[in-house]
């Protein structure tokens, strides 16, 4: 036993310095010309983005992901980032914040099955779209994964979900791991949400529809209505809250199709 957990120790402070030499090492790589993520020149000819790295997406400049994962410590957009290529599924994940500027466009393509993993806030004053709408359906699913509060915000003309999935991390649940969505121009498809641990809390005024799957609540999870303009048509299906939250605080909620 007692090699045991001196091999454990010496295993967590070998795993301890890798993760802080990573860091350490972190870049920022800034996107200078259009073209692929996995593309020298498109980052100018420095360095093409490795995990933990901070990226930064020029204005005028287009990028697609043509790798597997890209994993980023933070994400600017004041240019185009585009998720998918080649009708091959690709996935993003940022550890941290991703801020869109009033210019920049953050979409998805391919083939529809593209994941985007956020740690952090996203903040859209331009283009935010997850969701295709064709029946190809070029869209990529949502996983809000952090291990505080996080938040969706900014007045950008368009933040469109397809699968928003709260997984987040916090160690008090439904306290710290409340994703607040309070972006002015919100919307998703119907039965868009899954709650595996966390709390979805809308704070804007949108008009969501949960018509056609259950919604289940477990003892992780929450969901709050809370703005004046908040509309939820749950239609004829069935709320599950079990040791979970489910509050209106302000909005309306039409349960039912009468």
């Amino acid at each position: 036993m007692k090699k045991y957990l001196h091999n454990l120790k010496l295993f967590t402070i070998v795993l301890a310095l890798a993760l802080i030499t990573s860091f350490a090492n972190a870049a920022t790589r800034t996107a200078s010309v259009s073209g692929n993520w996995n593309n020298i020149i498109t980052w100018g000819g420095a360095a093409v983005p490795v995990d933990g790295d901070d990226v930064i997406i020029n204005a005028g400049v287009t990028v697609t992901t043509d790798i597997n994962t890209a994993a980023l410590l933070s994400l600017t957009i004041n240019g185009t980032l585009t998720i998918g290529n080649n009708n091959t599924n690709r996935t993003v994940t940022v550890a941290g914040n991703i801020v869109i500027g009033s210019a920049g466009v953050f979409q998805s393509a391919g083939n529809g099955g593209n994941d985007l993993n956020i740690g952090g806030n996203l903040t859209n004053s331009g283009v935010f779209n997850m969701r295709d709408g064709t029946a190809a359906g070029a869209d990529a699913d949502v996983t809000f994964n952090g291990s505080t509060n996080q938040t969706v915000s900014g007045a950008g003309s368009t933040t469109d979900f397809n699968l928003i999935i709260i997984n987040n991390t916090g160690t008090t649940n439904n306290v710290n791991n409340i994703v607040t969505i309070a972006s002015l121009n919100f919307t998703t498809p119907a039965d868009f949400l899954t709650l595996t641990d966390g709390t979805f809390r809308l704070s804007t005024g949108a008009t969501l529809n949960l018509t056609v799957g259950n919604l289940s609540i477990g003892a992780a999870d929450g969901f709050v209505v809370n703005n004046s303009g908040a509309v939820v048509n749950i239609g004829d299906n069935n709320i599950s809250v079990t040791g979970g939250i489910f509050q209106l605080l302000s909005g309306t909620v039409n349960l039912g199709t009468g």
